[in-house]
């Protein structure tokens, strides 16, 4: 090698040298044979043991033995980051591509903008494990950003597109992809390259492993005509189709077969009645109403519908979103507050209450009110002929065993047992399991009932409950407010007047117990049940 025609800089390794010569930089081997032209602007070390390179303010990446890795075309040192990529611009014009750490140019440096697919905001944050990246292209520039033409699409670090260039924006939901496109969406995987899943609809959700879509609706200003930007979401005539991950129905179509929606698009509209219709002809019976609201109603691991097809619209059903089985037809159906189990009126305004396990009744529609299940257990009011009702303790995981703690009661008396707040079921259990009843022993306590239980002397002081409505259900029209005691505070001071302990009927006795502290503690008693929850 000869030393005077080149200016040693540094030794690189045990037999590699960078020299210099007229101001630009190159490789050579302890030999003197130039491995690395000597014409760069700069080389320098990077971590993993190659080398930057730099001409004319284009940097690249070389090994030691002068092999381009990375060819010099781009504006500024290339860093990897700890998920095996790097982000790079174009010299020339700043485009924007992507390379991954094995030097592998996995998107060409040619679009707009590229950033990686993830969420990242102070209320959620989800990224692929494999990352995914937002490919932008502008198609025509203004003199603002406002009224930039674009089109958004999706890459895999493969380089692969998992969404096309076509989109006006792309949200990201869990593990899918919505691509927005002239109001509506499409659905594609982020996690497996499946493309388009269905298309066309207006919202999305996702619960457990079930896939809603909302194909319909339309939004319509509810302000002046020149706030563009104050919008309600009308909901009321459109459709959810709900699915598996696999994009297939999970309720049965008009050939009673579950139909698979994958790959298809609907652009439609329902601005009107025959736009609705549509919907119908595309989905026969593979669809559902939900009540007014741009989301589905979800009770646990069920779908509160609205019957569309009811002449008033005041029918509801509910359906397993695991099995796809739906319920008859109720006026009302509410959660009951535990898992599995609905409160459903069957007509309106009729004693026509019962219970849902599932989609199944198993407390039948004969019932006035119910409390709500505590420990398994609940009070029920049931009709049993014209003017006369029976209170039973039902236990709702053994729906045979039933108690009857009063018969022959009213209207009046049932209303007064339930509104007053006298029959409760404390959610407690005592050392050897049984479970705690508060209830009125007046002359119409079933002495069949007291002979089922163990009977011990009420301890302490009443608990009030200040929301009744938490501990008793009745079809809506049957609410009344909270203050109904004061109201008629008057009258009971009246009817104490004009009774006594021995033959009051129960509404008076009750609504005394409710004046008298002192009178409604020697009435009343704890009651425990010797019956498995």
């Amino acid at each position: 090698m000869d030393k005077s025609y080149y200016r040693f800089v540094q030794r690189l390794d045990d037999n590699h040298r960078k020299v210099t010569e007229h101001g630009k930089f190159g490789i050579v081997d302890d030999s003197g044979m130039i491995l690395a032209p000597i014409r760069y602007d700069d080389i320098i070390e990077r971590a993993d043991g190659n080398y930057d390179i730099c001409i004319n303010n284009r940097w690249g990446i070389i090994n030691v033995e002068g092999e381009e890795l990375v060819s010099a075309y781009y504006k500024n040192p290339i860093q990897f980051n700890d998920k095996g990529y790097a982000i790079v611009q174009n010299a020339d014009d700043s485009s924007y591509g992507l390379i991954r750490n094995d030097y592998i140019i996995a998107i060409p440096a040619k679009y707009s903008s590229i950033s990686e697919a993830k969420v990242d905001t102070y209320f959620e944050h989800y990224e692929f494990e494999t990352p995914l990246f937002f490919i932008q292209q502008t198609l025509k520039e203004t003199d603002w950003y406002d009224d930039i033409d674009y089109r958004i699409g999706v890459c895999n670090l493969n380089g692969d597109f998992v969404v096309p260039i076509r989109y006006e924006g792309i949200k990201i939901k869990e593990s899918f992809l919505l691509a927005k496109r002239k109001g509506y969406f499409d659905l594609y995987d982020g996690l497996n390259n499946r493309g388009l899943l269905i298309g066309g609809f207006h919202q999305f959700y996702i619960n457990k492993n079930r896939l809603f879509f909302y194909f319909g609706g339309h939004y319509t200003s509810y302000t002046d005509k020149h706030d563009k930007d104050h919008v309600s979401f009308v909901a009321w005539d459109g459709v959810w189709i709900i699915t598996d991950f696999e994009m297939t129905s999970i309720m049965k179509d008009d050939k009673e077969s579950y139909r698979n929606l994958k790959g298809k698009i609907y652009d439609i509209s329902t601005h009107d009645s025959n736009d609705l219709r549509k919907i119908y002809e595309i989905f026969p019976k593979c669809m559902t109403f939900i009540e007014n609201s741009k989301w589905p109603h979800l009770i646990g691991s069920y779908i509160l519908v609205r019957d569309w097809d009811s002449i008033l619209l005041t029918d509801y059903y509910i359906i397993d979103q695991e099995t796809g089985e739906r319920s008859d037809k109720y006026h009302e159906i509410k959660d009951t507050g535990i898992e599995n189990l609905f409160f459903v009126e069957k007509t309106y305004g009729e004693d026509s209450s019962g219970i849902l396990r599932g989609t199944k009744l198993v407390i039948p529609t004969v019932y006035l009110a119910f409390t709500k299940p505590v420990n398994g257990f609940s009070f029920g009011a049931k009709k049993v002929d014209e003017d006369k009702y029976s209170i039973e303790l039902i236990n709702l995981n053994k729906i045979e065993d039933v108690r009857i703690a009063y018969k022959n009661l009213s209207r009046d008396e049932v209303l007064s047992l339930f509104w007053d707040q006298n029959l409760l079921i404390d959610p407690i259990n005592d050392e050897e399991g049984m479970k705690g009843i508060r209830i009125i022993k007046s002359i119409k306590l079933e002495k069949d009932f007291e002979k089922a239980i163990s009977l011990e002397e009420s301890v302490g002081s009443y608990r009030y409950y200040s929301n009744w409505k938490d501990r008793y259900w009745f079809p809506d029209h049957y609410y009344m407010k909270e203050n109904k005691a004061e109201e008629t505070e008057d009258e009971d001071l009246e009817d104490e007047e004009e009774n006594n302990d021995d033959n009051m009927s129960l509404h008076d006795y009750l609504h005394q117990w409710d004046q008298y502290s002192d009178i409604a503690y020697e009435g009343y008693s704890r009651l425990y049940l010797g019956l498995e929850d």
